[in-house]
């Protein structure tokens, strides 16, 4: 008689948000960026599959990973879809958990949430080390869902005092303000533009869907540290040599999109920086390898294409939390 038996637990979006924090999310994305600096992180290069032929706008994206330090090892199934359906976001995704020891899968979670969190969790954990150290106004250029992730993440940093925003939208400014005034004793300033938006700023988080630059080089101010969250669609490539400091996360995924590939700066024009540019990444800078900000006067930019690393750091929590609790339906796979 086979006594094999493998139970997956399957945690929804809202579960998760349930179980998992900020300071939890904070915490294990700089756990995981110190791990991949001490070499205990595998994570296979990542390449988008294109489902619809030559318009290259809907993909799927798979990104596995081993955490040595935190004996995790799983990945994240991530899709980008330019998506006409209403109601349907541009982002979906699904994280699996595995046993180290078995291989066989542990868990089947909600990857949106996840994505959101990490994804303002490692922005965060960048200005931890990048940002003046009494930063306290933040511009969120954008204001969906990552903008509410950011000022979450960041709040758990910084003495926030000033949120200025700017979304295309002036209805999503309105509501953002009007749902997070209500969490976070800040003062959230909607703004006419983004130049208003970034002026005197000490934190700029580029959150926007916009295929071509709205934040500008020479908008950004002294001192400022800037977190290009899409890469360089919806920021001005240019500042990778015009600032002090231009740090990626992961040297070598990042490398891959932003040197390798060169970045669109618009009207077809492709830049492509040199690695001379490049000042270094996360995992050196939270080991200590290299410094982070230096001076007060330092404007840096940092931008960072996702690792699943951070994910599975994030769905640990989730997962291990759910376990203590009884929270999720535990479904017999095998």
């Amino acid at each position: 008689m086979n006594s094999l038996e493998v139970k997956v637990l399957i945690l929804s979006k809202s579960e998760i948000e349930q179980l998992v924090s900020y300071k939890d999310v904070v915490k294990a994305v700089e756990a995981s960026y110190r791990a991949y600096g001490m070499g205990e992180v595998i994570q296979p290069q990542k390449d988008a599959m294109y489902v619809d032929g030559s318009k290259h706008q809907n993909f799927l994206i798979s990104m596995p990973a081993f955490v040595g330090t935190m004996n995790i090892a799983g990945l994240k199934l991530a899709s980008v879809y330019d998506n006409q359906k209403p109601g349907y976001p541009t982002i979906g995704a699904i994280v699996i958990l595995n046993d180290v020891e078995t291989g066989m899968p542990i868990a089947f979670m909600d990857g949106l949430s996840i994505t959101n969190m990490r994804t303002a969790g490692h922005s965060a954990v960048a200005a931890k080390y990048l940002a003046k150290k009494n930063s306290s106004t933040v511009s969120l250029i954008g204001c969906g869902a990552e903008a509410r992730t950011h000022l979450a993440a960041l709040n758990e940093l910084f003495s926030l005092k000033t949120i200025k925003v700017f979304d295309i939208r002036p209805e999503a400014m309105s509501a953002f303000k009007r749902e997070m005034s209500e969490r976070f004793p800040v003062d959230i300033v909607p703004t006419n533009s983004v130049s208003e938006a970034v002026e005197g700023s000490d934190i700029i988080c580029c959150l926007t869907t916009s295929p071509k630059p709205v934040v500008f080089e020479y908008m950004v101010p002294v001192g400022c540290f800037v977190s290009g969250l899409m890469g360089f669609y919806d920021l001005d490539a240019t500042i990778t040599k015009k600032a002090d400091k231009w740090v990626l996360g992961h040297m070598e995924s990042d490398k891959h999109l932003f040197v390798e590939d060169g970045l669109h700066v618009g009207n077809g024009i492709v830049m492509r920086p040199s690695m001379d540019d490049v000042y270094g990444d996360m995992g050196e800078i939270v080991t200590g390898k290299k410094p982070g900000r230096q001076n007060d006067k330092e404007r840096i930019v940092y931008c960072h294409a996702g690792m699943g690393s951070h994910d599975l750091a994030v769905a640990k929590v989730a997962y291990t939390r759910a376990k203590e609790k009884g929270i999720g339906i535990e479904v017999k796979l095998i």
